[in-house]
């Protein structure tokens, strides 16, 4: 069973990454349409096709000290701001290949539309090697021509 691995900090989500190809919502533990985004998807991820799925949080300060919640807080993800400029608008959704984001997403999807997402970003990548080498393709069909 397929489930979305939480990352926690700048070293998990490098880690991450470094997959052949993932993706990865950023989201914040305030915003309901995350929540919304997120429980979705949870229950919903074995139809997402295989492609690794993680999630990780920003933290922001100010909402941090409003919450009361100085004690035992996870380190802000400030590297998510200065390296893929989120900040402003929750859930973002970045898809990657070979630690390079390749889409990005601002904002929720339905499930359906984060499926045709994961097929239309990486569908080059899924179909490599199925089509035999010199192989002509038009309109879905493919064919080896016969030198005569």
């Amino acid at each position: 069973m397929a489930k979305i691995k939480t990352l926690r900090a700048e070293r998990s989500f490098d880690r991450f990454i470094t997959q052949d190809r993932c993706v990865v919502i950023v989201y914040h533990f305030l915003c309901p349409a995350c929540i919304t985004y997120h429980d979705e998807v949870k229950t919903r991820v074995n139809e997402l096709g295989g492609i690794p799925l993680g999630r990780i949080h920003l933290n922001l300060e100010w909402v941090i000290r409003e919450a009361g919640m100085i004690g035992d807080v996870e380190e802000e993800n400030t590297f998510l701001v200065e390296r893929y400029k989120v900040g402003n608008l929750f859930p973002v959704t970045l898809f990657f290949e070979n630690r390079n984001v390749v889409k990005r997403v601002d904002g929720a999807l339905t499930v359906e539309q984060l499926k045709d997402l994961f097929k239309d970003t990486f569908k080059s990548r899924s179909d490599e090697g199925s089509v035999a080498e010199g192989a002509v393709c038009d309109s879905g069909e493919c064919f080896i021509p016969i030198d005569r």
